[in-house]
């Protein structure tokens, strides 16, 4: 026989049981069913051209060498925006040694075509110039535009 407290407990007990067995159900069903999906996908930044132009015009052949490096950058997406680009040029002689490294942070809208550029000085004549992406931060051009 069971005592009040113990019938009310019971009773207690049985209508959580009915509470939690729906909940489980929709919870389930939201995350297997109803969940959202992203939209779209973000393409990759494309680089499509490196260049490299001596600064000085005065006797360009004496040390210290002066450049204008720049690299175009595209942005392939209609619905994502760089908004922050890391990116370095770097300068190595014939061995293969790094002369100097600039590195420098820009943004990129949505399907647009940037020229990033620095300027680089060194004391001795440099063999390969390289262009890297360092790290990116994306983000929806609805957030931005507020669309």
């Amino acid at each position: 026989m069971l005592t009040f407290f113990q019938r009310k407990l019971k009773q207690a007990n049985i209508a959580f049981a009915f509470l939690i067995f729906p909940l489980g159900i929709a919870a389930l069903t939201w995350f297997f069913v109803a969940r959202p999906l992203p939209e779209g996908e973000i393409k990759s930044v494309e680089i499509e051209k490196v260049e490299v132009n001596i600064k000085t015009k005065e006797k360009p052949w004496e040390p210290p060498f002066a450049y204008v490096v720049a690299a175009k950058v595209k942005n392939p997406n209609e619905k994502f925006f760089l908004e922050k680009i890391n990116y370095s040029f770097e300068i190595k002689d014939e061995n293969g040694k790094v002369i100097t490294q600039k590195e420098g942070t820009s943004e990129i809208k949505e399907k647009e075509d940037k020229k990033v550029q620095e300027e680089l000085n060194i004391e001795k004549k440099g063999q390969n110039l390289s262009f890297k992406i360092t790290g990116t931060e994306w983000k929806r051009a609805s957030e931005e535009s507020g669309k």
